[in-house]
């Protein structure tokens, strides 16, 4: 993915990394977190200007999740949400936080 991205040569990168990532739950935030810095890295080459994007909240939806199971989703959520927040920081990378927009 990333050698195809590269091959493109764009001028700007959207990344929505974590939302799948989260179902790994606490004890996952460092192996996302490196995955994610791992990601910026070899994206790097492409001179591009690169915004990350937090993995949004589930929304309450009839029939969907029950409200225990919702909460739980999204506090999940919002632990990788903050990580995305903090990899963005330090990469110096604007962020669009989905996740507090749509809470």
């Amino acid at each position: 993915m990333v050698s195809l991205t590269l091959e493109l040569k764009p001028t700007t990168i959207w990344v929505a990394f974590g939302a799948s990532e989260s179902f790994d739950g606490h004890a996952g935030l460092p192996r996302y977190e490196q995955g994610l810095g791992k990601l910026l890295a070899a994206l790097q080459p492409a001179n591009a200007r690169v915004v990350l994007f937090t993995p949004a909240p589930v929304q309450a939806f009839p029939g969907h999740l029950s409200p225990e199971l919702r909460d739980a989703r999204n506090k999940d959520l919002a632990l990788y949400a903050e990580a995305t927040r903090a990899v963005a920081a330090k990469w110096k990378l604007p962020v669009v936080d989905l996740n507090a927009a749509l809470a």
